[in-house]
Parts: C-alpha cells; sequence; structure tokens
C-alpha cells in the first residue's frame, strides 16, 4: 500500500529544511559574534570605569563599532545604487562616519598621557 521508498515531495521537503537549518546557522553566527563583542567590550568598559580612564576606552571601544557600522551600512549602496532622493540614510552614513573618526582619534592619545 505505501511504497518503501520516499516520495519526490518527502524528499524535497526534507531538502528545504536541511537548507533552511542551513540557512539559519549562517544568520545565527553574526548574531554570536556580535554579543561576544559586546560581552567583550562591557568588560574593557569596566575595567576603565575601575581605572579613571572611562572616557579613553569608550572612545577606543566605541569608535571602531561606528566604523564597522558604517561599512556594513555601505554595503547595500552597491547593489541597490547610490542615489541622492534618501538623503536621510546619507545623513545616518556621515554620522556614523564622523562621530567613529572623532572617536578614534580622541581614543588614540599619547601613551603618555595616563590618568594621575
Amino acid at each position: 500500500m505505501y511504497p518503501l521508498t520516499n516520495s519526490k515531495s518527502q524528499l524535497s521537503r526534507r531538502r528545504q529544511g536541511e537548507q533552511l537549518a542551513a540557512g539559519a546557522r549562517r544568520s545565527v553566527l553574526p548574531e554570536v559574534g556580535w554579543l561576544g563583542l559586546v560581552i567583550a567590550t562591557e568588560g574593557y568598559y569596566r575595567t576603565g570605569a575601575l581605572e579613571e580612564g572611562l572616557t579613553k576606552r569608550f572612545a577606543r571601544g566605541t569608535g571602531p563599532i561606528l566604523l564597522c557600522a558604517f561599512v556594513v551600512d555601505l554595503i547595500p549602496f552597491w547593489p541597490q545604487g547610490i542615489g541622492g532622493e534618501d538623503w536621510l540614510r546619507w545623513l545616518i552614513l556621515s554620522a556614523e562616519l564622523v562621530v567613529g573618526l572623532l572617536l578614534v582619534v580622541y581614543g588614540r592619545g599619547n601613551a603618555t598621557d595616563k590618568p594621575e
């Protein structure tokens, strides 16, 4: 009554399930990496708060993150084309770039600049 082999629809559903699982793994890995970055940055800030160097540590930690956010937000421009009609998008991109660069420059400082 029932065939011993799987039907084509069952095989295709199984393949679709495997593809969805692989896609879910690919989408979870960056999120886990981001969570690790947030945990490490929070520990870095806590150490700075204990040593009274929180502002420099905040700039050193947040500046590169904002620059990475700028790069990630810039990626959709290549496939979609760069247009001038979406001014809010340009405002966000420019704010990420300018604030990220300012924080990186402020956070660099001299190695001899130690809080007393």
